[in-house]
Formats: structure tokens, sequence, C-alpha cells
């Protein structure tokens, strides 16, 4: 039987609160990946929101996506020497796939097709400042 060193979790979600926690009644370290959003408001995302909020307070480790996220946990007394910001995993998928799209010419004009054939006239992908992703349907 191995004993982990620390264990990883992802998000907000009951499934990570619940790993947090786990680890935490058997004494080993958390590092939690997303770490320091936070609505400030425990109902809203609900559970999300409490969610955070615990995994945040039995994490050792905390990979923040933004320094507003540090900034939240610093204000909630964490060690800055806990905190890496490392940036947001959503926004590194997302720019894979627009990078992906935006290189291959017959995937644009095969997403065209199948945006046409749920209904749709034309569909645009746009991005603004690298950050957002909209998809314009007519």
């Amino acid at each position: 039987r191995t004993r982990s060193d620390v264990v990883l979790v992802h998000g907000d979600t009951t499934t990570s609160m619940t790993v947090a926690l786990a680890a935490f009644y058997q004494q080993i370290p958390v590092g939690h990946v997303e770490a320091g959003l936070r609505t400030h408001n425990i109902y809203s995302p609900w559970p999300e929101e409490m969610n955070r909020q615990i995994t945040g307070r039995i994490a050792t480790y905390h990979f923040s996506p933004t320094s507003l996220s540090r900034e939240n946990l610093l204000c909630e007394g964490i060690d800055k020497n806990r905190i890496l910001v490392t940036g947001n995993t959503v926004i590194d998928a997302l720019y894979a796939v627009v990078n992906k799209i935006k290189d291959d010419l017959p995937l644009q004009l095969s997403l065209g097709k199948e945006l046409k054939a749920a209904g749709y006239d034309t569909g645009r992908l746009v991005t603004e400042e690298g950050r957002r992703l909209v998809l314009i349907l007519s």
C-alpha cells in the first residue's frame, strides 16, 4: 500500500471538495487547482461557491488562475508562499481549440456545415483579445 505525498483536486465540484476532505482526514496535503475563485455569496453559484470555500480551507497548496483569485486567498489569510498563479485551465483548453480551428480550413468548413444542418445559416467563432470566445449563429 502506498501513501500519497499530496492530493490534487481541480475546480469547485462536490467531488473535488469531498476528495479534499478525504485527504484531510488521512492527513495528506491537498493542492487546489483553480483556487481562490470567489463570488462571496455561498448560495451563488450553489453549491459550487461553498465547495470552493471548503476546499480552500483544506488546501495546503493553492494554484490560482488569476491575480484576483490570488488576492481573494490573501484576504482569507492564506500564506502568500502557498499560492501560485498558474493561469486558467479552461482558457488554456479554449486557446488549444481556437488554434486548432484557426489552423485547419477543412475543420472550419465542416463546422460551418454542421451549423447549417442544425438550422443556422452561418456560424462564426469570434475572439476578443484572445480571452473570450463567442459563437455567433444566424
